[in-house]
């Protein structure tokens, strides 16, 4: 049966195996306990719980992760993407 998923890109990560290795921290542990956070893309969290931490966000300019950055690297759209410029 094909689906399809609306964060291709974290289903990717594990495919490959990108998960938290033994005593590693999930995405709430992260949030809350972290003194930098770099954010790939990933904005639909609660940023709010991120307390003080220093943001880096990469992505495009008018996702919830950019206004919450304290640095940002703008990734520009391709051709295939549906992000606005």
């Amino acid at each position: 049966m094909p689906c399809s998923h609306t964060a291709a890109a974290r289903v990717g990560g594990l495919d490959v195996g990108f998960v938290p290795g033994e005593g590693g921290k999930n995405v709430a542990g992260m949030l809350g306990d972290s003194d930098v956070l770099f954010l790939l893309g990933a904005d639909e969290l609660d940023l709010s719980k991120t307390g003080d931490a220093f943001v880096v966000y990469v992505g495009t300019h008018g996702d919830a992760g950019a206004h919450r950055a304290m640095s940002s690297c703008r990734v520009l759209p391709t051709p295939r993407s549906r992000a606005p410029m």
